[in-house]
């Protein structure tokens, strides 16, 4: 039985990495969900909801980026986010805490096993690890996919 996965893509700049533009990637990219990584976001720049809300429209986008502010999860999720994923030195029990308080469509990206054991308890159900958690829907990233475990 194959594995449920969810192909990687990466913001660089004003496109999808690997791809002229945003036309050309809608052109070639057919799959249902995309896992979009804002890397420019882990640099300190402003977060892309342009192409988030214009993906969003067309795939269930699992969006990870670095939120630093709580409304980030907020902003995410209204521009179409399917999924937000939460990670980083910013993402604490408090952070997790409001998050869930805002959506439960928050995956939590982390093997801080206080972390997750908290976020489990406080009801969320995504989890990107190495552990393994029973309640939890739980991936790990391999080989340029998110896969469920």
């Amino acid at each position: 039985m194959d594995k449920f996965s969810i192909p990687i893509y990466y913001i660089e700049r004003k496109t999808i990495k690997g791809f002229k533009n945003l036309d050309e990637f809608i052109d070639n990219v057919k799959s249902g969900e995309i896992y979009l990584v804002d890397q420019p976001t882990f640099k300190g720049r402003d977060i892309n909801f342009k192409i988030l809300t214009r993906l969003s429209a067309l795939y269930g986008v699992w969006y990870d980026f670095n939120s630093r502010w709580i409304d980030d999860v907020s902003d995410a999720i209204i521009s179409g986010a399917k999924i937000v994923v939460i990670s980083g030195k910013k993402v604490n029990i408090s952070f997790v805490t409001d998050a869930l308080s805002i959506t439960e469509n928050v995956a939590l990206k982390s093997n801080d096993e206080n972390l997750i054991s908290k976020f489990r308890e406080l009801g969320g159900k995504y989890l990107i690890s190495d552990h393994i958690v029973d309640g939890m829907e739980v991936y790990r990233i391999e080989e340029g996919r998110l896969v469920q475990l």
